[in-house]
Parts: structure tokens; sequence; C-alpha cells
């Protein structure tokens, strides 16, 4: 299984191919040779040279790209290979029932939920947490855990995440020093060293959504929980909630450990920007963290468990549920017939 990431973050970089072999070079000095089916994802920051051939051979191969923004201005752009053989998943999106669409939405949300709990849970055992803040943080999101499954309506859904995820920032909030000026999520730009990594996290796993969903047969743009809209990846957002709480982790364990210091970022006008020596520290570091991902809903692995596996795992079960309500909406049509 192709398992590397590929990163560039240089001026003067472009790409060529060689046969099935990708050729990264700077002003036009050849630097590296890459075969195509060792790759698993293109990070690009800023600009970078390449013909049409190049990103679609990349396509072809199913290898997800990103590209980021230069100075942290501008979209995110993603690219990925999103059509497949099984038209019935995308179907079955289309035409599912509203009640049903709703089921899982909430299946999708107590997801995170519980992924929420796991990370205060794996926090608790690295770094004192005060009794006060741990309880009062699990219980209110606890609270919204449970009131998930009474809901009908998406509103009220996506209202209880909502409370969930203030309280968890603010939960954050307290384990941080004042130097990290962390007040609560806050994005494009972000303006504060910890909202770019989770904001850096948070677009490496919607790329790696994007790939997957597409590879399953799903339509991107039709969420459960996340509404379409032009331009906007529904449904690879729905999918990523679970493992959001994932990055969190990551990004604190980073400061923790202090692998990363505010010396790393640099402030421009109301944004926060990660210098090139932490961008390198970031990019090392969460190559080894997604081949042991720590937790997914209520489990907490001791074992080793890699992103990409349980992301498949997350897919192929929201596949089977929306093919599973869309057989049972048909039989119901018969009966009413």
């Amino acid at each position: 299984m192709s398992d590397l990431i590929l990163v560039l973050d240089h001026a003067g970089t472009s790409l060529e191919l060689d046969g099935k072999s990708l050729c990264i070079k700077q002003q036009g000095h050849l630097r590296r040779r890459v075969p195509m089916a060792l790759l698993k994802q293109v990070i690009v920051h800023g600009n970078v040279m390449a013909s049409t051939a190049v990103w679609r051979m990349l396509c072809f191969y199913q290898i997800a790209v990103v590209w980021l923004p230069r100075r942290g201005k501008g979209e995110v752009v993603y690219l990925s290979h999103t059509l497949s053989n099984s038209y019935p998943t995308r179907a079955s999106q289309h035409t599912l029932p509203k009640d049903k669409r709703v089921e899982i939405a909430r299946q999708i949300i107590s997801g995170k939920l519980e992924s929420t709990l796991s990370f205060w849970q794996c926090v608790s055992q690295r770094v004192p947490l005060k009794p006060s803040s741990k309880m009062s943080t699990d219980k209110e999101i606890t609270q919204c855990l449970k009131a998930v499954a009474s809901k009908r309506a998406l509103d009220q859904l996506m209202g209880l995440e909502g409370t969930a995820a203030r309280s968890h920032f603010q939960g954050i909030a307290q384990l941080l020093n004042q130097e990290w000026d962390f007040n609560g999520r806050n994005r494009r730009p972000p303006k504060d060293p910890l909202n770019v990594l989770l904001s850096l996290g948070y677009s490496l796993l919607l790329s790696q959504a994007q790939q997957m969903v597409g590879a399953f047969g799903f339509d991107p743009a039709v969420g459960f929980v996340h509404q379409p809209y032009p331009g906007r990846p529904s449904l690879a957002l729905d999918v990523i909630e679970s493992f959001r709480a994932g990055v969190d982790y990551f990004a604190l364990s980073l400061v923790f450990d202090e692998t990363l210091n505010p010396g790393h970022f640099t402030k421009n006008r109301g944004h926060c920007l990660m210098k090139k020596q932490g961008r390198s520290i970031f990019y090392r570091y969460w190559y080894d963290f997604r081949k042991a991902w720590p937790f997914y809903g209520g489990q907490i692995f001791d074992n080793e468990k890699q992103l990409g596996m349980l992301m498949q795992a997350h897919c192929l079960q929201m596949q089977q549920r929306l093919l599973q309500f869309a057989q049972s909406g048909k039989k119901d049509e018969h009966n009413i017939v």
C-alpha cells in the first residue's frame, strides 16, 4: 500500500514525468525521482511548476494533492480522483429519504463526540488537569452525546455539536500558556499558532478523505451533516468529523513535548503563519503520527492503527449503512404499492 507523502515547500520547484516516476527539480536540477506507485499524497506550498500531464497522472494513480495558499492567504485547493464504478452508492446519496439522512448525520455526530471524549481521556494521561475543568468539559460533551439519540432534526444535531465543540476548545485553552494566545477555534486565516496547526492538520485529513470517498464511489459534494454548497466537499467533511480530535491531540502533543514553540510562527496583519522550519518539523512528525492514530470514536488503541485503514473502515461502514437504508426504502415502496 502506498504511504509516501511528498511535501513541496521550496521556491523554484518543478515537476516532470519520467515514465511512471515523478521527477522533482529545483532551479532546473534534478533533486529526486519518486515512483508514482509509492506516493500517497502530495502537499504543495506556494508555486510549483508542472504540466497538465503531471496533474493528470497524479489523478490517474489516485494520489491526493493539496495546494496550500502562500503566506496563508486564499483557499486550500484539493485534487483527487473522484469517480469509481460504484454507481449505486452515488444514486443512493441523492435519493435517500430525509429521515434516513438525519439518521446517518446522527451517527456521524455521535462518532465525533465519542472521539472528543477519547481525546480528553488521552490528554488527562499526559498532562495534569484541574479536576473541575476536566469534569466540566467531560460532563458537557457527555450530555450532548446522550442528547443526540433523541434529536430528529439536523439543526438540533448541529446545535449539540456546536455546544460540544465550544466546550472542547475552551478546555484546550485552559491547557496552554498565554504565549500560545489561544482563545478558541478561529480560521481563514488562523490568528494564533495552535489554530495554524489545527487548520493544516484538518486540511491534510480532508485531502485523504476526498480521495477515500471517491474510491468508494460516493459523491463528495453530497453530505449528511454538511449540506451541499458550491465548491464544498461536503461528504469528505462529514468523514473527517470522527478524526478531527486526533488532529487536536497531535497538535497538542507538539506543544506539550516542546517540539514546536511560538518562535516557529510569525504574525502578520492579524493572521498567524508557520515558518518553514516549523512546517518541516510538522510534516516529519505527522508522517509518523498518522501511522499510530491514538483513538477512533470510543476506542483508544494500545497498538498502532493507521489513519488510512481507519478511514477506509469508516467509509466502508458509511457505504454499507447508506445502501442498507436505500434498500429498505425500496422495500417500503413495494409494500405501499
